[in-house]
């Protein structure tokens, strides 16, 4: 039996992190060393599949041998990407144009793995797109829950597995990838991969 591969999470992400580690998998945590802010297109889809390949695709190269986890969330509003919001005035402007609407998060994810000649093969890549009805919010309600802090490094401004679920009317699609990793496919290509939880 062929050894199993090492699992990277090329992600600093503690909710990706810790979802990897609810599905009982054993893997390693390496940063990306780049900008992902760098990594630019005007179509949200393409846009997290790029910004997940390029986190990924640098931790490969480190990484030789090793089956990769890149993946970046991008959350959009009537087609246009947005991302992270750098400090609260901006993290209220977003909640305030969400709020009443239905946006939707595409959270993507590649795995990649490189040889000892630095070539980077892509073994699997998906995309998953969910949508999320927020309900009509108040400025008071909005300045509550940004006391919470929640807002900070989520690209929607919310963390919808804690406290942030009070501001949604409705979501649909898995709980997974509205965190920001797809778990259902990711779990049956890491599967392929021979990389399984037991």
């Amino acid at each position: 039996m062929a050894p199993r591969p090492q699992l990277v999470l090329g992600s600093g992400s503690p909710f990706r992190r810790a979802l990897l580690t609810s599905a009982g998998l054993s893997f390693e945590v390496r940063t990306a060393p780049i900008d992902e802010d760098a990594i630019r297109h005007a179509e949200p889809r393409q846009l997290a599949k790029l910004r997940a390949f390029g986190k990924g695709e640098a931790v490969a190269l480190l990484s030789p041998g090793a089956v990769v986890i890149g993946a970046d969330q991008v959350a959009s509003l009537e087609g246009v990407p947005f991302g992270k919001a750098h400090d609260r005035a901006a993290a209220k402007a977003r909640l305030a144009s969400l709020a009443g609407k239905t946006h939707y998060l595409h959270s993507a994810y590649s795995l990649l793995r490189s040889n000892a000649a630095g070539r980077v093969e892509v073994l699997a890549e998906r995309i998953v797109d969910v949508p999320m009805a927020m309900r009509a919010l108040t400025s008071t309600e909005i300045d509550a829950y940004l006391a919470t802090g929640e807002w900070e490094g989520c690209v929607g401004c919310y963390q919808y597995e804690n406290r942030g679920i009070n501001l949604m009317a409705a979501s649909g699609g898995d709980h997974s990838a509205i965190i920001g990793l797809p778990l259902v496919p990711l779990l049956a290509d890491l599967r392929a991969l021979g990389i399984t939880a037991f």
